[in-house]
């Protein structure tokens, strides 16, 4: 209904300016009065677009990041994991899932967040802006933004499954610490 009445609005604007679909699109607003041409809605798709693929690179080095050290800390986890039996595909699975569950959990929020931030800023800007939501859209970036987290995710799951049980178990910080460190002998000892 809203975007039929947007469409009955569009087409009442073009019959007051004496002016077609056809001449609208191909004028490149000019007709109107806008003084936008072709080119410059090209070039403000064009910046768009990059601007959308820095996005999604920037957030997937953080997804990459956040899975990376929380994996990095459960270690010894996966070292156990792995001295009982589990295979390199096991250690993927179980991780999998949860980086698919909280994915899940995250994706709709984001999303909803998202809905609410854009209506809000369109009803910031008054009447002359319209924000008509496609509900398929909603439910498509939502699966995308799962698919990108599921992808970013696969690089810490496989270094992940890599670990040897015996690297993850102990503790190469320590044994590093330990080898640099000198340990003077004394020939007394002084009880204070």
């Amino acid at each position: 209904s809203g975007l039929n009445n947007f469409y009955e609005q569009f087409n009442s604007f073009l019959q007051a300016n004496q002016l077609s679909e056809e001449s609208w699109a191909l004028s490149g607003y000019q007709n109107a009065g806008y003084g936008y041409s072709l080119g410059d809605m090209g070039e403000k798709i064009g910046f768009a677009i990059v601007f959308i693929i820095i996005l999604l690179i920037a957030s997937c080095m953080g997804i990459v990041n956040a899975f990376s050290s929380n994996l990095d800390d459960r270690k010894k986890q996966i070292g156990m994991f792995r001295t009982v039996g589990a295979t390199k595909r096991q250690i993927i699975s179980i991780f999998g899932r949860e980086a698919f569950l909280i994915s899940i959990i995250c994706a709709p929020i984001s999303v909803c967040i998202s809905y609410f931030a854009v209506k809000g800023v369109t009803s910031l800007m008054g009447d002359s802006f319209v924000f008509i939501p496609n509900w398929w859209v909603l439910i498509l970036c939502a699966l995308f933004s799962v698919a990108c987290v599921m992808l970013a995710a696969l690089i810490p799951l496989g270094r992940a499954a890599r670990i040897s049980p015996i690297q993850s178990i102990r503790n190469i910080e320590l044994t590093r610490k330990m080898k640099t460190k000198r340990i003077k002998t004394k020939k007394s000892f002084n009880v204070s």
